[in-house]
């Protein structure tokens, strides 16, 4: 009779589980793909992919290369998580095009193209045909427990638009997204991606072959978050191609840098270095001292030395009587001084944090006689070359 009723007893306690399991599962969302969601009483964000499964963004930052407002993100019960789990890689990337990254170890920059593929990149000059001569506002370092979101492809070799970005040259208004297989043409509103079109020259943009596809943003989100790709192309003819408008008006959002059908000079400062010399005369000033103005013979130095940094990985004072011959010989320079700098997230840190806090980089910036200044950022090497 006691086995009789432990086993009635069993039987109800694994039915009650049972039920209970049931029961909460069918008080759990059913998500869909594309949807953004976090737990109630937790911080973190995911995406749902295709497959239902989940991606985190490691960052505000880069949720807002994808996305406009948090209003899209759904609240759900944190353990109606463990329904969809993690994928892999776990963590969203930068939308391809965006930005630029490196490893917190490394000066290598990679740019991101689509599917999260991270593309080493051979030469400074490749970054500033494809992403402009301000590229190193874009940088962001990336840390080590984050890095594997990022797929290992091909190192960029050459100043050809990778898939994922959006750009236009500076004699159209027409917007073109980079595609697997060429140059669509966009139609609508980029809305926020707006800050991400590069202007690029007519050479580099002849490197890719026109489709005769019409895209939206709608449909380049698709195509890069669930690798949805419109098959569809347009019949090469005159009539059709007609029909679509030969110019889109671009927001005001939109700063075209550079000047019409003239290539950047070598000596036009980034504004990261414009704010470089800014920070340093607001220090100076802060010792009345006069400020340092920028100088295109002395700007093209510390150019050609934090290239040659970001080229060899050799962060040093390497030269610097050759670079000081050359600012003799060639402008009558008679003292100059050099400040270095690695790894800094911008010009503020760099002035008053790195070099303010070593007295060899302070005394320099303080010298009281320097009056000209170049001073050039390449990927995370910035160098200060200042002269009287």
């Amino acid at each position: 009779m006691i086995k009789k009723i432990f086993f009635v007893t069993a039987l109800i306690f694994v039915f009650s589980v049972l039920y209970t399991d049931t029961t909460y599962s069918a008080s759990c969302p059913e998500l869909m793909s594309g949807e953004v969601v976090k737990a109630h009483n937790g911080s973190a964000v995911y995406f749902v992919t295709e497959d239902l499964e989940t991606k985190y963004y490691a960052n505000d930052e880069i949720f807002f290369t994808w996305h406009e407002s948090w209003d899209i993100v759904r609240a759900i019960d944190g353990a109606c998580l463990d329904l969809y789990p993690l994928a892999a890689p776990a963590g969203m990337t930068y939308r391809p095009g965006s930005r630029l990254i490196k490893r917190l170890e490394s000066p290598s920059i990679y740019v991101v193209s689509a599917d999260g593929i991270r593309s080493k990149v051979q030469s400074p000059s490749i970054l500033t045909e494809l992403y402009g001569s301000s590229w190193g506002v874009l940088v962001r370092d990336v840390p080590s427990y984050n890095w594997p979101n990022y797929k290992k492809g091909p190192n960029l070799t050459q100043a050809i638009p990778h898939a994922g970005q959006l750009i236009k040259t500076a004699s159209r208004d027409t917007v073109y997204y980079v595609g697997s297989d060429g140059l669509s043409k966009l139609s609508g509103s980029l809305h926020l991606w707006n800050q991400d079109v590069r202007t690029v020259s007519d050479a580099v943009f002849n490197s890719l072959y026109e489709l005769g596809v019409v895209v939206t943003q709608a449909e380049i989100a698709d195509e890069l978050l669930f690798n949805i790709v419109d098959t569809t192309v347009v019949p090469d003819t005159v009539e059709v191609i007609t029909d679509v408008p030969e110019t889109v008006p671009d927001s005001p959002e939109v700063v075209v840098v550079e000047p019409v059908n003239e290539p950047v000079s070598v000596y036009e400062t980034s504004v990261l270095e414009q704010q470089t010399i800014d920070e340093l005369n607001a220090y100076r000033e802060t010792y009345g001292l006069s400020p340092v103005v920028h100088d295109d013979l002395l700007f093209d130095i510390a150019y050609n030395h934090s290239e040659y940094m970001f080229d060899t990985d050799d962060f040093a004072h390497v030269g610097f009587e050759d670079r000081f011959d050359r600012a003799n010989t060639e402008g009558s320079r008679i003292y100059c001084t050099e400040n270095l700098a690695w790894n800094y997230p911008n010009a503020y840190d760099v002035v008053w944090v790195g070099w303010k806090d070593s007295p060899d980089h302070n005394a320099a910036m303080l010298k009281p006689n320097i009056t000209h200044v170049g001073m050039s950022w390449v990927g995370a090497y910035v160098t200060m070359f200042a002269c009287e």
